[in-house]
Formats: C-alpha cells, sequence, structure tokens
C-alpha cells in the first residue's frame, strides 16, 4: 500500500525513476539523440531530459497520493457505517423491543424465488439481514447470506438478494413480547 510519508521527489529519485523506466523500455531514440553530443548542448538536453523526469516523478506521486486518500476515506467510511449498525445492534438488544416488518426486494425475482416477507426484529437495518428462508443467515464479514448450517455462500441464483441496501424496510407494527428476533412470520415465495 502507498505511504505519503515515503514521498520522495529529490533528483535521486527521479534518476531511480529514469532508471527504472530505460530497464523496462530500453532507452529511446530521443534519449540517443541527447547522448550523442558534448559540450553545453549536449548538458542542457541532459538536463532537460532529467528536468522532465522529475516533473513525471512528481505527477506520480500527487496521483499516487490522492489514491490512497480516496482508499483512506473510503474504508473511514465503511467502518462508520458498520459502527452505526453495531450500536443499533447493542442498543436493539438491551432495549428488547421487538417490531414488525415487512421487507421487500425492488426487482420483481422471477421464478423460485421471495418477493418479500414479515420478520421480527428491532431495527429496519436488522430485519433486512433476515433470509426468509429458515436455511440461511446473514455473514457480515461476507456481507452477505450464507448457509446456517456449513457457512457457505448462497449460489449466486439464490432465492433471496444479497444486496440489503436496496431492501425497502417498512415497520407495520409491534410484535408480541417473546417474539425471538429473526423470526419469519409469513412470506411470499414464487415457486415456478
Amino acid at each position: 500500500m502507498f505511504n505519503a510519508h515515503n514521498i520522495d521527489t529529490t533528483t535521486a529519485a527521479a534518476e531511480r525513476h529514469v532508471a527504472q523506466w530505460r530497464t523496462e523500455t530500453g532507452v529511446t531514440r530521443q534519449e540517443r539523440r541527447w547522448c550523442s553530443g558534448d559540450g553545453a548542448a549536449h548538458a542542457a538536453a541532459v538536463r532537460g531530459f532529467h528536468k522532465a523526469a522529475r516533473r513525471y516523478s512528481k505527477a506520480f506521486c500527487a496521483h499516487a497520493l490522492a489514491d490512497y486518500e480516496a482508499e483512506v476515506e473510503e474504508a473511514a467510511a465503511e467502518a462508520r457505517k458498520a459502527a452505526a449498525v453495531a450500536r443499533e445492534d447493542e442498543i436493539a438488544a438491551v432495549t428488547g423491543s421487538m417490531k414488525l416488518w415487512r421487507v421487500e426486494r425492488p426487482d420483481e425475482g422471477g421464478y423460485d424465488t421471495y418477493s418479500d416477507f414479515i420478520v421480527a426484529a428491532a431495527t429496519a437495518e436488522q430485519a433486512a439481514r433476515v433470509h426468509p428462508s429458515k436455511y440461511n443467515r446473514w455473514d457480515r464479514a461476507l456481507r452477505r447470506f450464507v448457509n446456517r448450517y456449513d457457512g457457505t455462500p448462497s449460489e449466486e441464483w439464490g432465492s433471496w438478494t444479497d444486496a440489503v441496501d436496496s431492501l425497502k424496510v417498512v415497520c407495520i407494527g409491534t410484535a408480541v413480547e417473546g417474539t425471538e428476533h429473526g423470526t419469519v412470520l409469513c412470506a411470499s415465495f414464487h415457486a415456478g
């Protein structure tokens, strides 16, 4: 991974870049033309070549730094989102109040798929991470549904979607006391 503290834009770094470039691509016709002379013209041409190489090196470092900063921001946003979901899960576990949620997929789904279901959960995020089938569960690390018994990912042509962020989740009421989290009360399955 790119480390912003190791950026070296000195002449030595530019010369290393040029040396690496020469070994990868060979000497160019322009470089041979610059190296064929001697005296002041030759020195000016070589200085121009090295100035261009340093400019390329600085631009490369700036581009790499921008990519690194974008990766860091993306990872931080993902971590904030995961922390918010974890906080909601903790709050829901403490309060213990279960609500009834209607979870609906945005697309048609087709044959042999679920279109929607009613589930008992404390929050909408928890409801979205419930599979309408009792044979699958949500895996936080993989961010997808896996088989409840052996942990293998659900098949690609599965009966439900892994895109839990796109699901439409609507609260339709409060569950009776004693209802366990993740209890699917009814589901609409379109058999083929």
